[in-house]
């Protein structure tokens, strides 16, 4: 008599073919190329970010030193496509382009804060009372 298949072998047997799926689906003809290819959009990600990283300094330009300015200097000195080897993961993804994208999400975050603070400030100017007298 046969005896049943544990939940362990089901387990087992389940993340083998999901991994081997996912090796399956990774397969390139060539390596170089597709690392290539994920160096180069990893290098557009940087120079987006540069380019948003400049706007951000520009706009935080009112104060002399400011944590913005630190942490858009280091993002852009660190950033993942200088710093991070480009290899592929089992899911043919790679970190380094990943890591560029967040560094770019956060870069445009801290740029749409700093729009909206430069908005704030010149309607409350533009809705402050004027001293000059009326005439």
């Amino acid at each position: 008599m046969a005896r049943p298949i544990g939940l362990g072998a089901l387990l087992t047997l389940g993340s083998v073919l999901v991994w081997s799926s996912a090796a399956a689906a990774c397969s390139v003809t060539s390596l170089d190329r597709f690392i290539a290819e994920a160096e180069a959009t990893s290098r557009k990600y940087w120079i987006a970010s540069i380019l948003v990283g400049a706007m951000v300094m520009a706009l935080a330009h009112h104060r002399r030193w400011s944590i913005t300015l630190a942490v858009t200097i280091a993002f852009l000195i660190f950033h993942p496509h200088l710093t991070i080897r480009a290899f592929p993961m089992p899911s043919c993804e790679f970190i380094s382009v990943q890591a560029s994208q967040a560094v770019l999400a956060v870069l445009a975050m801290m740029l749409g804060f700093r729009v909206m603070l430069v908005v704030r400030r010149t309607t409350a100017r533009m809705l402050a009372p004027s001293d000059a007298p009326p005439g």
